[in-house]
C-alpha cells in the first residue's frame, strides 16, 4: 500500500512539474518523460512498440501515462516525440 501511495505521489509531482518544464525548459522534460519510457518497459507497463504491455497501470495518473505513450505511438520517430507525451499526458 505504501508503495502505492509513494509512486502516486512521484506521478503526480511529476506531472504537476511537467506543466512548468514543458515552458521553461524541453530538455529536462525530455529526459523526464524518456525515464518514465524506460520505467514502464522493464515493468512491462509498455512494450518497445509502444503498445500497452501485460502489467496494467496501478493507479490512474500511470494509466494515463501509458495511454499518453500508446496514443502518440505513430510519432514515436519524431524528434519532439517525449515533449509531444508530456504534452498529452498533462492535458489529461
Amino acid at each position: 500500500m505504501l508503495q502505492k501511495v509513494k509512486s502516486y505521489s512521484q506521478l503526480f509531482i511529476a506531472k504537476k512539474s511537467l506543466k512548468t518544464l514543458l515552458k521553461t525548459n524541453r530538455f529536462e522534460s525530455e529526459a523526464l518523460m524518456k525515464n518514465y519510457h524506460r520505467i514502464l518497459v522493464e515493468n512491462n507497463q509498455l512494450h518497445e512498440d509502444l503498445t500497452k504491455g501485460s502489467v496494467e497501470g496501478k493507479n490512474k495518473l500511470s494509466k494515463q501515462l501509458i495511454d499518453s505513450f500508446v496514443e502518440l505511438r505513430e510519432q514515436r520517430h519524431d524528434e519532439d516525440f517525449y515533449t509531444q507525451v508530456a504534452n498529452q499526458w498533462v492535458k489529461k
